[in-house]
């Protein structure tokens, strides 16, 4: 699936494509500020800058019950019939044939620089990716296909790589500043289309 908009950093403007050429200044400032961004991130800064944005929507997040502070939640959405679950609703599958994955050229940018940052080198192993998800008023099925983790990386971790470049720049996040995420995960009813269409 071809992304609406580039990864942020990683556009393919007239300007990238002479300037990347060489691997200069241009391209290594871009890369060390993107990167400082990833390293300064605070997990209880992104979540509750998630929260807030799923709020704004008024979406069912799930909360941890039992913390001293009370409930802690989390942005991650949780359908109530899904926390009780069993063997007869909820169904898994895993296929081993691969699905052909054609990444545009900001999401393969961005799978090299986050290579470079985790100090992965040639590491791109084997993994498991969610490629359909349906859910019904009394169970769940997941299917899992065989993938590469760097599929994973640059269908996934770009919406995590959007907000952390924006909250380097500022502490208030705006929903106009996250049009990947606007595009592709903006509301809970894009969630199940986002899993069948674009993983």
């Amino acid at each position: 699936m071809t992304l609406p908009v580039p990864v942020p950093g990683f556009d393919v403007g007239f300007l990238w494509e002479i300037f990347s050429k060489g691997k200069g200044w241009f391209v290594n400032r871009r890369k060390r500020r993107l990167a400082r961004a990833w390293r300064q991130a605070q997990p209880a800064t992104v979540y509750a800058e998630l929260v807030k944005y799923y709020e704004q929507d008024k979406s069912v997040l799930f909360s941890y019950p039992g913390t001293r502070y009370g409930a802690f939640r989390v942005p991650l959405y949780v359908r109530p019939q899904w926390t009780n679950l069993s063997t007869s609703s909820l169904t898994i599958t895993f296929d081993n044939k691969s699905k052909e994955f054609e990444p545009g050229k900001s999401q393969s940018r961005f799978w090299e620089f986050y290579r470079e940052l985790k100090e992965l080198e040639d590491y791109d192993d084997d993994v498991f990716r969610p490629v359909k998800f349906e859910t019904g008023t009394k169970g769940l099925r997941l299917a899992f296909e065989l993938g590469k983790f760097s599929h994973a990386c640059m269908s996934q971790y770009i919406l995590e790589h959007e907000l952390l470049v924006h909250l380097a720049k500022t502490q208030t996040i705006r929903r106009s500043d996250l049009p990947l995420r606007n595009h592709l995960l903006a509301h809970p009813g894009m969630i199940q289309e986002f899993a069948n269409t674009f993983l």
